[in-house]
């Protein structure tokens, strides 16, 4: 499900009982899908609050996210995958994965697409302000609810307002899943380190399991003071309900490694 233009992913809802190589709910968001407030997966925690997302004046080249279109359904793999209008971008990528872009119809329009066969880049994060976590929910007329856990952020007549949000993770994903409250959509704003020369990129995720461990990330990222080398990658979940049903999903993660310069060595993460 996926990106240049905003859109969410089914990911919100509990994750189904089947093989994480199948056709499953997502935590990506993308320019495949359309917001939608929904369900959530377990946490425990209260949501990090982090007000706005990233501001650059630096252009956005491209979307990341992972999985791979089969039969024109994306399907949850652990791969990643790159939606981009930039023919420059999609020509670089494509060189550091060995692969070749392809062409794909997005929103009606045509983009490109490269497909990476790992799942884990290495990425340069300029920042804790590359990594914010916001709260949406959508409604027939459009965005209904759009705040940082505490207040909200738009419209303009109601922004820094108590959003009327619980404190805890857990109430949040109870209201979710009945329809009542926002789902998290983090942001990350990514460089490739095997090519920073090909600007700037983003992944957004609906995770509620990718939403809470953004404030520790962010952390993280703060005591390096500049750019970070990081592991993106994404990561297999798996449990048995209690009715005994196994359910497995992808779930995206990050791991801050240490400080990064163009001339640290890096590459794909396997």
């Amino acid at each position: 499900m996926h990106h240049l233009t905003p859109g969410v992913s089914q990911a919100a809802l509990p994750p189904v009982g089947r093989e994480c190589s199948g056709r499953q709910r997502r935590h990506t968001v993308s320019a495949h899908d359309h917001y939608r407030s929904n369900g959530a997966r377990r946490q425990r925690h209260a949501l990090p609050h982090t007000r706005t997302e990233s501001r650059t004046p630096e252009a956005v080249e491209g979307d990341f996210d992972f999985g791979r279109v089969i039969d024109g359904k994306l399907h949850s793999q652990p791969v990643w995958r790159l939606i981009t209008a930039s023919a420059r971008a999609a020509e670089g990528v494509a060189s550091l994965f060995g692969v070749e872009p392809q062409r794909r119809p997005v929103n009606g329009s045509e983009q490109l697409e490269v497909v990476s066969q790992e799942a884990g880049l290495q990425v340069a994060i300029d920042g804790p302000e590359s990594l914010t976590t916001q709260m949406k929910s959508w409604d027939s007329r459009g965005l209904a609810h759009h705040c940082d856990g505490r207040v909200f952020l738009s419209p303009a007549s109601r922004a820094r307002r108590s959003c009327g949000c619980p404190s805890l993770m857990e109430e949040r994903k109870a209201r979710a899943r009945l329809g009542h409250g926002p789902q998290p959509i983090t942001t990350l704003l990514l460089r490739l380190t095997g090519g920073p020369d090909l600007g700037l990129f983003r992944f957004r995720s609906s995770s509620w399991r990718f939403a809470e461990t953004v404030e520790e990330i962010r952390t993280q990222l703060a005591d390096l003071r500049g750019p970070s080398l990081c592991d993106l990658a994404v990561e297999a979940v798996e449990f048995t309900t209690s009715n005994g049903r196994s359910v497995c999903y992808q779930k995206p993660a990050v791991r801050v490694l240490g400080p990064w310069t163009p001339g640290t060595p890096a590459g794909l993460d396997t």
